[in-house]
């Protein structure tokens, strides 16, 4: 690895200075051995910055060699510090065979940063692998329809594909068959689909293990057996490394907006929230999670200059780095989206808890429990809920590591100010503050008189991103404010509703929870046109929803009002919808 892009990425004098003395002092300065005999041993840089593709073999490189014996006294001391080893010091559970490697702060900064070096070309490369797999597959597709469009303007009546036609009834009047919708009957070829999911899981894999490998090296006074050094005093290269390097591909996982994706590829994102919370865990760390990530904002253009004295010429370029949103605040979205999943995994979850409680259950829970005993395929929480429930409870649990200890570190007035940065805040984030002066969606927003279209405009969409989501309560009361058993709504779909109370369809709920999940944070909103839901607190099934018309269309300016009801076959039949306005 060259100096370049050692320093790759890093926009602040004082990391650049670390980060320099830490290359120079392993790349090509001799080391003097410590016990003063006179002996120095030379440092290579091939020896510290070599690039390996796989880390466990850069690992085993690096442990060969920076345990050096003396040629003159034969002591043996580190290579990447100077420093001799203590007699005392013995192997600790967790850390096994490298044991030397948690021995300065030196090897904690070049560890980080060459694994993170490699993780970060591992990831580029799939990512390119990706992209040119989807730019090839869809060739053939082209020429086909290509070829498709060519023989249709040339030969009479001709047909595309088999499928096109039905003449099963014989009048071979080439019937057209169904599409692959709800009311279809062609089954869709997920052939491709399935191959890509499953390459996709298999580079999951394979990233979040070499992740796993690298948090090993991670400074964590948490570590099994008790913190090293190195673990205590962390070397600022490694705050460089995490800034920017691990910052980055965070960022770029975590701007995922889908919480059923991210589910899928559990492997890689259940591996990035242990290094979030890992870093959270340290004091001299956890201020990262707080802070903007620098990214490169534009590059100018590259300015020749001749030398002084000498007929050739450098290149200068300068690169402009920008703050964009750091971790804890691209977190907030995915929290918001776990807690609606997890809302609509609710009933599910009171079924379970009430089976380990069987004292505490209802008259129709038990009627419910009596009936599905006995049937072995039926099963109240399934392995695809409960590995939905689980990832979800991780991005709370790692949400809150992260708040405890910038609220320890950075303390209450810095949570607050970036509470009320966030676009909209988590119910966990509204429990976690203590200021009433968070802003509320549902308050009135007030707009100048003198406001210019622009000022207005962003006013609204500002508003309306608080507000497009949102649970309340559509149930109906009686004259005394007591509910009816079973309950009923303010909806068209009562009667289907009130059908379904405490019904227990854990593919249904699944299916709901995902899709809940992303409309959170995912409805449009806009100037000319958004869309607004409002779900019920105790029953997600039960939806309304108001979308306004789209400028330039016979419904705009127009707020129009549907009632939404997610069957008891959702989502293998279209939800009931009914247009009120």
């Amino acid at each position: 690895m060259t100096q370049g892009e050692w320093m790759r990425g890093c926009p602040e004098g004082g990391e650049q200075g670390f980060l320099f003395s830490l290359y120079q002092t392993l790349a090509s300065d001799p080391c003097p051995c410590p016990y003063q005999c006179g002996t120095s041993a030379i440092r290579k840089k091939s020896d510290f910055f070599a690039l390996y593709s796989d880390f466990h073999e850069y690992i085993s490189n690096l442990t060969s060699i920076v345990r050096h014996t003396c040629l003159g006294c034969q002591k043996c001391f580190c290579l990447a510090c100077g420093e001799s080893y203590s007699q005392s010091e013995k192997s600790r559970p967790g850390i096994g065979d490298s044991d030397t490697l948690f021995h300065c702060g030196n090897l904690q900064g070049l560890i980080l940063g060459m694994g993170l070096a490699i993780v970060q070309s591992q990831y580029d490369s799939q990512s390119s692998s990706t992209t040119a797999n989807a730019a090839s597959s869809d060739e053939p597709e082209k020429k086909k329809r290509k070829l498709t469009s060519s023989l249709k303007s040339i030969v009479p009546g001709f047909i595309s594909s088999p499928v096109d036609i039905d003449d099963d009834d014989g009048t071979g009047t080439g019937k057209k068959r169904g599409g692959i919708g709800y009311a279809g009957n062609v089954k869709e070829d997920m052939t491709g689909q399935i191959e890509a999911m499953e390459l996709q899981k298999t580079r999951d894999t394979t990233l979040s293990a070499l992740l796993a490998a690298v948090r090993n090296y991670l400074p964590s006074v948490r570590r099994e057996g008790g913190g090293r050094a190195s673990d205590f005093l962390v070397h600022p290269t490694t705050l460089a490394h995490i800034r920017r390097r691990f910052n980055v591909l965070c960022s770029t996982l975590l701007r995922n907006d889908s919480l059923s994706d991210m589910s899928d590829r559990s492997a890689l994102y259940s591996e990035l929230f242990a290094w979030l919370e890992t870093i959270s865990n340290h004091e001299a760390l956890a201020s990262i999670m707080g802070m903007p990530i620098m990214v490169i904002a534009s590059v100018k253009e590259v300015v020749v200059r001749k030398s002084a004295g000498s007929a050739s010429s450098t290149k200068e370029r300068t690169i402009v780095y920008e703050g964009s949103s750091g971790p804890r605040e691209l977190l907030e979205s995915i929290v918001i989206q776990a807690e609606a999943a997890l809302k609509g995994l609710e009933g599910i979850i009171k079924a379970r808890e009430a089976k380990k409680d069987p004292e505490n259950m209802t008259e129709e829970q038990k009627r419910m429990t009596t009936m599905i005993k006995g049937k072995k395929t039926q099963n109240p929480f399934d392995e695809e809920n409960e590995k939905l429930l689980e990832f979800c409870n991780g991005i709370l649990n790692t949400s809150a590591a992260i708040d405890r200890s910038l609220m320890e570190i950075k303390g209450e007035a810095f949570m607050e100010r970036m509470y009320k940065s966030l676009p909209r805040m988590s119910a966990a984030s509204q429990s976690r503050s203590t200021s009433s002066a968070v802003d509320d969606p549902s308050q009135h927003v007030t707009i100048a008189s003198n406001a210019s279209i622009a000022e207005t405009r962003a006013t609204y969409e500002a508003w309306a991103a608080k507000s497009r989501f949102e649970y309340c309560d559509l149930e109906l009361k009686d004259a005394h404010g007591s509910s009816s058993s079973p309950p009923n709504y303010k909806f068209s779909y009562n009667h289907d509703a009130r059908m379904l109370v405490n019904s227990d369809m854990p593919k249904r709920s699944l299916a709901i929870a995902r899709e809940l999940a992303v409309l959170t944070t995912n409805l449009p909103v806009a100037w000319d046109s958004s869309v607004f839901l409002r779900v019920d607190e105790s029953r997600v099934d039960v939806i309304k929803a108001l979308i306004t018309g789209p400028e330039g269309t016979p419904y705009e300016n127009g707020c129009y009002m549907f009632d939404i009801f997610l069957g008891a076959s959702y989502n293998h039949t279209p939800p009931l919808v009914k247009y009120l306005t």
